[in-house]
């Protein structure tokens, strides 16, 4: 009975070491194209190096960002604009003067928050229109007419993945995950990841699992998720900022994708209005010479080019 009890945990955990090896290849060809990218940039750039290894797990705590690049100030008798998303708003690779929120400043004078949170999504934006920390940080700004929601394809997976990257810095002992949230009784609440999961999430095959997932298996869910999410956002905008409008811009990201037709469709029908970063920049924002050294985020130029067709289309 010992004999077969330990064949059976040998066979297991040599199933177990194929599954992991084959998770952990599966994860490397997945992010090559991008660690390439950005690390040959970095090197450029003398920037801490992106790699990927076994490391322990800890839940995200979005409040290290508060200190980002959080407020640029103008004129105190014009409304403010809050920005929300990832790395693609927050100006990733890119000077503090080269982002979104900067050039409508710049050329408003207008106040202008930049609260993206590199590899972000709208999760995010959940937590800080529930923090009071942003709210006092935002306290003396002039009360905002619009909040901008950047929108990349990436983010339907981010809502439905609990990893915010499958890389890590080189300098950095740890992954992250972020938790989740549910509709309960009619709100929007957070739901916290018990932390005896934590160590599960270390392997391999639980990223593997959590991509695919995310990327192949739940597609139309994502898009119902998302349509939800953005509505709770408008609503959550609106009670919290009586004279804002909520509004979305969309932005190819290494994919090359945009927002589904069904999605946009649904937005509208919410009156909620969705601009096309291509259209407002009034070219093309694939080519390389309108992203950063990393071959996919946005860099300076098209940021500027933007917040010019965004100026004249909310007539700032």
């Amino acid at each position: 009975m010992k004999k077969i009890i330990l064949s059976n945990l040998l066979i297991f955990f040599f199933l177990f070491c194929i599954v992991e090896l084959a998770s952990y290849l599966y994860i490397k060809y997945n992010a090559k194209e991008y660690m390439d990218n950005y690390n040959k940039a970095a090197k450029e750039a003398n920037l801490t190096l992106l790699t990927q290894r076994y490391a322990p797990i800890r839940i995200i705590d979005q409040d290290k960002f508060d200190n980002w690049r959080a407020i640029d100030y103008g004129d105190k008798d014009k409304p403010s604009i809050l920005f929300f998303g990832c790395s693609y708003i927050y100006g990733f690779l890119n000077d503090q003067n080269e982002t979104l929120p900067y050039y409508i400043t710049e050329r408003t004078g207008r106040t202008t928050v930049n609260r993206g949170v590199p590899g972000g999504c709208i999760l995010n934006m959940f937590h800080d229109l529930r923090s009071e920390t942003f709210y006092n940080q935002i306290k003396d700004i002039p009360e905002p007419d619009y909040v901008i929601y950047m929108w990349i394809n990436d983010h339907l997976n981010r809502i439905a993945n609990p990893y915010t990257s499958t890389v890590t810095y080189v300098d950095c002992p740890f992954y992250e995950v972020k938790p989740d949230w549910e509709y309960k009784d009619g709100k929007l609440v957070e739901i916290p990841i018990p932390k005896w999961k934590l160590p599960f999430y270390a392997l391999y095959c639980s990223k593997a699992w959590h991509y695919l997932y995310a990327e192949k298996f739940a597609f139309e869910d994502r898009n119902s998720k998302m349509l939800r999410y953005f509505i709770t956002a408008r609503n959550i905008c609106k009670d919290k900022f009586p004279k804002a409008e909520f509004i979305i811009i969309e932005y190819k990201d290494g994919s090359f994708s945009y927002m589904r037709p069904e999605l946009k469709n649904a937005l509208k029908k919410e009156n909620i209005r969705v601009f096309n970063a291509e259209d407002l920049a009034g070219h093309e924002l694939e080519n390389d010479k309108w992203r950063a050294n990393d071959q996919e985020h946005p860099n300076g130029k098209a940021f500027s080019d933007i917040a010019d067709g965004l100026i004249k289309q909310l007539k700032l």
